[in-house]
C-alpha cells in the first residue's frame, strides 16, 4: 500500500496490537495503519482486535466472522484508560475467503 498499512491478524492480546501498532508507526512514519485483516475468530488471531477497532481501523473478514467481529465491538474493555467503553468501527467490510491463484469475492 503506498500511503497506508494493512494488518493480518490482530494476533494474541491487545498488547500485543499495541505493540504492533507502535511498531509499524516507528518503522514506517507517516502511513498509518487503516485495516486488519481477520481471516477467523480462533483468539491467536482475533485477541487483540478490540484495540484496532477502538481506533477506528476498518476490519476486513468473512461473511463468517461479520456476528464475531460485532461482538467484540460491543464488549467493553476494562484493560484500556481513556478509550471509549465501546469501540465505533469505522466499518467492517466482509470478504468471501480467497481462493488460491483467484482474488477475494466481494460478498457485501
Amino acid at each position: 500500500m503506498g500511503d497506508h498499512v494493512v494488518v493480518v491478524e490482530a494476533c494474541g492480546s491487545p498488547t500485543v496490537s499495541e505493540s504492533v501498532l507502535r511498531t509499524v508507526g516507528e518503522q514506517l512514519p507517516g502511513k498509518p495503519v487503516r485495516s486488519v485483516v481477520l481471516t477467523h475468530h480462533h483468539s491467536d488471531h482475533s485477541g487483540g482486535l478490540w484495540t484496532y477497532m477502538a481506533r477506528g481501523i476498518t476490519v476486513l473478514t468473512t461473511p463468517g466472522n461479520v456476528d464475531f467481529v460485532r461482538s467484540i465491538a460491543a464488549a467493553p474493555a476494562s484493560w484500556t484508560a481513556g478509550w471509549p467503553t465501546h469501540p465505533s468501527p469505522a466499518s467492517i467490510r466482509s470478504h468471501a475467503a480467497a481462493r488460491w491463484g483467484a482474488g477475494p469475492t466481494r460478498s457485501s
